[in-house]
């Protein structure tokens, strides 16, 4: 499984049926993502498709991959229909768009872009008709954002990944801390 080079999280994601997607390591623009089944048998989401992929997001209804795809130096979120179907670019204007997350409405996606000058969380629909909205920006820099199943409260892992906040949009005016201090969050 691909680790992400500068945190050394793995690259994977699971459905609510239990199938595993997963990001398999390699040389660069050798990668594929894959299928993994409960007996650990490995298959190609598609054999055509090969790249330099960061983290993979399994659709809440399995039906499409959001993934962070590098290429010349850059990171981008792309959507993959699956089994076999298109792959279409969504992030157009940030260098480094990572760790895309699904909502739970299957519509949108959270990611983490240092559109705004620092790493903040965005939120984006998935089919492209608006521009990415700052959902949460933060100095000490975001690192990771996940959504509750209400799709209105979100977990964020700041300040080197050593603090979580909760924060819940059109609710709090400053996120919530969970767990601060100096002890790494796992």
């Amino acid at each position: 499984v691909a680790l992400d080079n500068t945190s050394g999280a793995a690259q994977f994601d699971v459905s609510r049926s239990g199938t595993l997607i997963y990001t398999p390591g390699g040389g660069s623009g050798t990668q594929q993502v894959a299928w993994v089944d409960r007996s650990g048998r490995t298959e190609p989401v598609d054999t055509a498709w090969r790249g330099s992929f960061g983290n993979v997001a399994l659709s809440p209804d399995g039906t499409q991959a959001a993934v962070a795809i590098i290429t010349a130096g850059a990171q981008q979120i792309w959507i993959k229909r699956l089994p076999s179907g298109p792959l279409t670019r969504l992030s157009q204007g940030g260098s480094e768009d990572a760790r895309p997350v699904w909502m739970p409405d299957g519509r949108r996606l959270a990611f983490i872009s240092p559109r705004s000058g620092f790493r903040g969380a965005w939120i984006q629909r998935t089919d492209g008709s608006v521009d990415p909205e700052s959902l949460y920006a933060d100095p000490r820099q975001v690192n990771e954002v996940a959504p509750a199943p209400d799709g209105r409260t979100f977990i964020l892992r700041v300040n080197s990944g050593m603090d979580l906040l909760a924060f819940t949009r059109g609710v709090d005016t400053a996120p919530r801390p969970l767990v601060v201090g100096p002890a790494q969050a796992s």
